[in-house]
Order: structure tokens, then sequence, then C-alpha cells
């Protein structure tokens, strides 16, 4: 068995990885956060990292690597939740849209 953690977390939607999934209803913002050299994690998601996992600076300093790589993949993987939450919500409204245009019985 492998000690490697499991994609993601282990977080699936509709039973898939959610990290294989692009959510249908997102915007591009055009935004990019340029990296120093490949690997290294932006100083500003390191320290949003740091203010969402409870910690100051000092606490952080303290961390072992792998407990700050973990930290910052959480954070990625609650955006990355958000942005499909939002995607369902997205879904369901324009399903319940489509059911309005649709002449006949209404609920």
């Amino acid at each position: 068995m492998s000690s490697k953690p499991s994609p993601g977390f282990g977080v699936r939607r509709n039973n898939r990885p959610i990290i294989e999934i692009t959510p249908r209803n997102t915007i591009n913002t055009g935004i990019d956060y340029g990296r120093l050299m490949r690997g290294i994690v932006p100083i500003f998601e390191e320290y949003d990292a740091m203010i969402e996992g409870g910690y100051n600076t000092i606490e952080w300093t303290d961390l072992n690597y792998m407990e700050k790589v973990d930290a910052v993949a959480y954070r990625r993987l609650k955006r990355l939740i958000g942005l499909h939450e939002n995607d369902a919500v997205q879904k369901y409204h324009e399903r319940m849209q489509q059911r309005r245009k649709k002449p006949g019985k209404r609920r």
C-alpha cells in the first residue's frame, strides 16, 4: 500500500476525483501568478494558507516543510471545492429556468 495520499485528499464529485473534473461554469479572469521557479509557491498563497490555517508568523515558521505543503494543498482543495459548489448551483438554476420556459404543468 502506498504512503502517497490519494489525489485531492480523496474528495470526489459524482464518484470521480474532484481534481480531474473542470467545473463548467467558471470565469477566466486572466490573472496569472508568476513563480520564481518550478515548485515554489507564491508568497501570497503561502501567506493565505497560513492565515486560513489559523497560524501566526512564528507558528508557521516553526512548521516543517510537509506541514506547510499540506496547508497549501488543503487551501487549494477548498478553493476547488468552492468552484464545484458554485458550478452545481449554476447548473441547478439553469435547469429551473428551462423548466419555467416549458409549457405545461407547473409544480
